[in-house]
């Protein structure tokens, strides 16, 4: 066997066990994003699961579950940018998150603007968020995360009568 034939075999090898892999990762993302759908929903109901619950998404190129699950259940609707910016962050996400995630995640989520471009009012939020409340910061990658006084900020937006309304 000539060595061309077995980089040829090695080559037609991988391929099919990155297409298996593949398979298996959209099939094990679709069944985790059930699951973390129903824990968002069951943690309204439960006060002991009010702490941010664990999603992790080790894969930057998969999309977060906790938004996806976030966006089905209308988590945002009815709240300012800025509380839905604070909420996204504090609750429903365990990675740092860029503009356009943020803005889809919100719309997606429920939220309603009249805005022509809503990417931009997010943009112009997170900036005032960032730069003079010091709630959110803008990490390496060019997302946002929100900075322990964003953590503390959004406790006390939870405590607050227009919050408990929502319930």
């Amino acid at each position: 066997m000539s060595t061309e034939q077995s980089y040829d075999i090695v080559f037609r090898d991988l391929e099919a066990r990155h297409r298996r892999y593949t398979e298996e990762i959209e099939r094990l993302t679709e069944e985790q994003g059930a699951v973390a759908q129903t824990l968002i929903h069951l943690r309204q109901f439960c006060k002991s699961t009010q702490e941010s619950l664990p999603f992790q998404n080790s894969r930057r190129g998969f999309e977060s579950t906790a938004l996806t699950a976030a966006r089905t259940v209308g988590s945002y609707s009815g709240l300012s940018t800025r509380w839905a910016i604070l909420y996204l962050l504090a609750e429903n996400s365990s990675e740092a998150l860029g503009r356009a995630e943020i803005a889809k995640a919100l719309t997606e989520g429920g939220i309603t603007s009249t805005a022509r471009s809503f990417a931009s009012n997010v943009s112009a939020v997170l900036s005032g968020m960032a730069n003079e409340r010091n709630e959110v910061e803008q990490v390496g990658s060019g997302g946002f995360q929100i900075t322990a006084h964003g953590r503390d900020v959004w406790e006390g937006v939870k405590r607050t009568p227009q919050w408990s309304a929502r319930s």
